[in-house]
């Protein structure tokens, strides 16, 4: 009796119900959080998604003409001259758009592939990695073959290669990560099952 006294003074108390409460409040402030940037990136995704798509699907006159005084001005300070000849603008302008693809794809590729992880948190690694990878491929053939019903516009098979080789570059780096990241979870929680075990064992 005297036993039981002493400890109900000096150890102490463990409130079980506090701890399983504190963390289905951490998990709840975590999943809440999770939810909060899924939707965030969603809405960047196919924000850039949809200006790519409108910039891709105008015709040949509508994307001729925008940007031109800007590039006209570019290309000035590019060849250092005040008036640049047609074929020099052409050959400004021509590059300069790929650039800008190039960009735009790498952006998507990177944005694409993190919102896909971020939404799926039960699917495997692989199979995110390969719906991002089949969700970006497809994104850049859709807007590049559809070129074909646009008037002046052509369709062009580098052009769709560079797209994808972009695309392909920001899911390989978001890819990465997210490998490196789970690998190191997995290997901090199976530590931790290892060091559980012994201690279970003595008891």
């Amino acid at each position: 009796m005297g036993v039981v006294i002493i400890l109900k003074h000096f150890v102490p108390k463990i409130d079980m119900w506090g701890m399983v409460q504190g963390d289905f409040r951490v998990m709840k402030k975590r999943k809440r959080s999770r939810i909060i940037w899924t939707v965030l990136f969603w809405m960047i995704f196919l924000v850039s998604v949809a200006t790519i798509v409108y910039l891709s699907f105008q015709n040949g006159t509508s994307s001729a003409e925008l940007g031109s005084d800007v590039i006209e001005k570019l290309a000035a300070e590019y060849y250092e001259k005040d008036t640049v000849s047609t074929t020099e603008l052409y050959k400004f302008t021509y590059y300069f758009r790929q650039m800008g693809r190039t960009i735009a794809f790498f952006i998507i590729g990177i944005l694409g592939t993190a919102t896909i992880h971020l939404s799926s948190e039960r699917l495997p690694w692989i199979v995110k990695s390969v719906l991002s990878a089949g969700i970006l491929l497809v994104i850049a053939w859709v807007t590049e073959k559809c070129k074909i019903y646009l008037p002046t516009r052509h369709y062009s098979q580098d052009e769709m290669m560079i797209s994808m080789a972009a695309s392909m570059l920001g899911f390989s780096i978001v890819s990465l990560i997210t490998l490196i990241y789970n690998l190191i979870q997995h290997m901090s929680h199976r530590d931790l099952s290892n060091k559980r075990i012994p201690s279970s064992q003595h008891g």
